[in-house]
């Protein structure tokens, strides 16, 4: 028995059959389309076994049933109680978690501490699994991974973590996508089989735009060369994106955690536009509204905002008692924990709460 190619549904088929499927150019679509007798007579095969073979396909392919149990949510910490109370736990498993923000705001910081704590125990808020990281910019920082497990492991002093002090990054398998055709060969083909032989808890993506921006810039330059210039094409791009990871996702319990830039919002007048513009209404999703000192939104637009199960938006405030920016965490929409806002700092240890007092 060998397995036939179907994305996301486990079909079984006998070796005869395969041979003459890939043989006489029978396809899945095929089989599900052409009438049973025009398969049997055009591959010699008995209409009974014909009928069969499509009656496994469909109900292959028929949706599982979710019952409440499955439909419950599983979390692991970030590794701030007061951030994991925010979220209502942590982050979520089976769910893709954005993480916004304009450059130096922490996004590959946070993403970088979460590596660390989907390692810890379940005792102590972890999975106890492996983390996968792809960047498409500058690669893991390694010397950060390292820095933040020292810290990590003192913060638990009644477990034993000094493997994690140690040897951080034994469980963090991690790959540099430069360009968007190495990034959806890795998400598509590789990044699956990763996940078959390894505990996989978490996949990180470091950033979503990279690639798109530049793929983009370049097919402005060269009309001829790419269509990404089409927003219709990037758009099933995006979603075919989602599509996979949120699969890998569900398959394994595992969460996605997908770091996005943003760029500057452009403030119009809204007696012009409307409050039922898409300008006016976005800032109830895009983490910045007109109220915020320079107002930003993410990058991909809404395609890929209709793609994101969790957003939080990381702020940076000038300060002008002091050099130090003010910086803020926000929740800006889940289904989950409700919007709200807390006061962060990033230090030696990572990324934290910090109180109001501080």
């Amino acid at each position: 028995m060998d397995s036939w190619t179907l994305r996301s549904i486990d079909f079984v088929l006998a070796d005869e059959y395969m041979q003459v499927f890939e043989r006489e150019r029978i396809t899945t679509i095929d089989l599900l389309t052409l009438e049973p007798t025009v398969i049997s007579e055009r591959c010699q095969i008995k209409l009974e076994e014909v009928q069969n073979l499509i009656e496994q396909l469909k109900k292959a392919l028929l949706p599982q049933r979710i019952t409440p149990d499955a439909r419950e949510t599983h979390f692991f910490t970030t590794g701030d109680t007061e951030i994991d109370k925010a979220l209502h736990g942590g982050i979520a498993l089976d769910h893709i978690t954005e993480i916004s923000g304009e450059s130096g705001s922490g996004k590959s910081q946070f993403c970088i501490q979460l590596c660390l704590t989907v390692q810890l125990p379940k005792s102590v808020g972890g999975l106890d699994r492996a983390a996968v990281f792809i960047s498409t910019e500058s690669g893991l920082e390694t010397r950060r991974l390292f820095q933040l497990a020292k810290f990590l492991s003192l913060q638990y002093p009644n477990d034993d973590l000094s493997y994690l002090s140690r040897h951080p990054g034994d469980r963090v398998y991690t790959i540099l996508c430069p360009d968007l055709e190495s990034q959806e060969h890795i998400i598509e083909y590789q990044l699956p089989i990763l996940m078959q032989r390894v505990n996989i808890g978490l996949i990180v993506l470091d950033s979503v735009a990279a690639n798109y921006r530049a793929e983009l810039r370049y097919s402005r330059n060269h009309p001829n060369a790419s269509s990404l210039g089409n927003i219709a094409t990037r758009g099933n791009q995006l979603a075919k994106l989602a599509s996979n990871l949120r699969e890998l996702a569900h398959k394994h319990n595992a969460a996605v955690v997908i770091a996005n830039q943003v760029s500057d919002r452009v403030s119009r007048s809204y007696d012009q536009i409307g409050l039922f513009s898409l300008d006016y209404q976005s800032q109830w999703f895009n983490g910045w509204d007109d109220t915020d000192i320079d107002p930003k939104t993410p990058s991909l637009g809404l395609v890929w905002t209709n793609n994101v199960t969790t957003r939080l938006a990381l702020l940076k405030r000038p300060n002008s008692a002091t050099r130090k920016s003010l910086r803020k965490l926000r929740i800006v929409y889940s289904p989950i924990a409700p919007t709200s806002e807390i006061d962060i700092a990033i230090t030696l240890e990572g990324l934290h709460t910090v109180s109001e007092d501080t």
